[in-house]
C-alpha cells in the first residue's frame, strides 16, 4: 500500500500533497503511537505516499475487503478493527476484535515498529475535531511507547464524507514533537494532552494548505 500510494498521487496531476514535520519529531522507526485526525477515506492513501515510517495501520475491517487496496494492507500486516455497529457515528468496538487488535500493536511495538491510529474512531464530517477514544493511549500506557502526534487538512474537501468518488485538491500532512506516555499520571490526562497537540497541528496544517 505503501509504495502504491505514492504512485497514484504521484501520477495524479489534480492532487497536490505536502507533508512538514517539526524538529522534534522521530528520526526513524520505534516504539511509537502515531495519532492524526480523520477527515476522509483519502487520509490513509494521502499520508501514506509522503509518509517516511514503516508504522502499522489500525483501520476498520471493512477497509481490508476492497480490492486491491485491502489485499495490501493484510500484506503489509495493518490490524483490522470490528465495529459493533453499521452506523458510522456509533464507534462502539466489538470486545474480542478490540483484544485482538491490541494484542497485534503490541507485538508490533515490542519489535520497534510503530503504530498509526486515528483516535476518533471515525471520519468527521465537518472537519472539526471529534472526541478521542482512549485505546490508542491505553495502548501506549501499556507498552511504554511514545506518542507522535500528528494532524491532516485538505482530505475532506477532495473525498467528502457521503460522496462516492474522490476529486481533485491540496492536503497537508504535519508531524508534530514526540512526548513519552510515561511522563503522564493516567490514560486520561494522556488523551486529553494528544487531542490538545493534534488540534495545535491541526491550525498548523489549515495554515500551510492554503499556502499550496
Amino acid at each position: 500500500m505503501r509504495w502504491s500510494s505514492r504512485i497514484a498521487v504521484k501520477l495524479n496531476p489534480f492532487w497536490t500533497v505536502r507533508t512538514m514535520s517539526t524538529d522534534k519529531a522521530p528520526k526513524e522507526n520505534g516504539r511509537y503511537v502515531f495519532i492524526c485526525n480523520h477527515q476522509s477515506n483519502m487520509d490513509p492513501i494521502l499520508i501514506n505516499s509522503v509518509f517516511r515510517y514503516n508504522a502499522k495501520w489500525v483501520s476498520k475491517d471493512s477497509i481490508f475487503n476492497v480490492p486491491f487496496g485491502g489485499y495490501m494492507m493484510k500484506h503489509c500486516g495493518d490490524i483490522p478493527l470490528s465495529f459493533s455497529s453499521a452506523n458510522v457515528e456509533d464507534t462502539t468496538t466489538e470486545k474480542q476484535s478490540a483484544k485482538n487488535c491490541m494484542s497485534k500493536c503490541k507485538e508490533w511495538l515490542e519489535l520497534d515498529v510503530p503504530i498509526f491510529m486515528f483516535p476518533e474512531g471515525r471520519r468527521s464530517n465537518d472537519g472539526e475535531l471529534l472526541e478521542f477514544k482512549k485505546g490508542a493511549f491505553i495502548l501506549a500506557k501499556q507498552t511504554d511507547a511514545k506518542i507522535v502526534p500528528c494532524a491532516i487538512h485538505g482530505t475532506k474537501d477532495i473525498w467528502p464524507v457521503g460522496i462516492d468518488l474522490p476529486g481533485p485538491g491540496k492536503c497537508m500532512f504535519v508531524i508534530g514533537d514526540v512526548f513519552d506516555s510515561k511522563d503522564f499520571k493516567d490514560v486520561d490526562e494522556l488523551t486529553n494532552y494528544s487531542k490538545q497537540k493534534v488540534l495545535e497541528l491541526q491550525q498548523i496544517a489549515k495554515k500551510e494548505c492554503a499556502k499550496l
